[in-house]
């Protein structure tokens, strides 16, 4: 929960930026590498479902989820491989949590 807490607390005491001076997203992963970064510290949110909610790997009402079918391993790696194209579109980046 400590990583947690200090992270948010990062975010949080930051400056302030306005969504004006925000660049918009890039639609081609080539943008993205070319886009000068300050350094900082970053959160990043892809926008795959989560396990429990995705189509094929779903929850029902009053169950839980089973981690161990191959639905939700193949999904899991999917995201896992997404999550490893973006650090990898991007020179230098450290992830400190995931």
């Amino acid at each position: 929960m400590a990583p947690a807490l200090v992270g948010g607390l990062i975010l949080t005491s930051g400056p302030a930026v306005s969504a004006a001076s925000i660049a918009p997203a890039p639609t081609r992963p080539a943008e993205a590498v070319r886009q000068r970064l300050t350094a900082g510290t970053y959160l990043v949110q892809l926008a795959d479902e989560p396990v429990t909610t995705y189509s094929r790997t779903a929850v029902k009402p009053g169950q839980r989820l089973n981690t161990r079918t191959e639905a939700v391993r193949d999904y899991v790696d999917h995201l896992n491989a997404a999550r490893k194209r973006v650090l990898d579109a991007v020179n230098g980046v450290r992830p400190v949590y995931n």
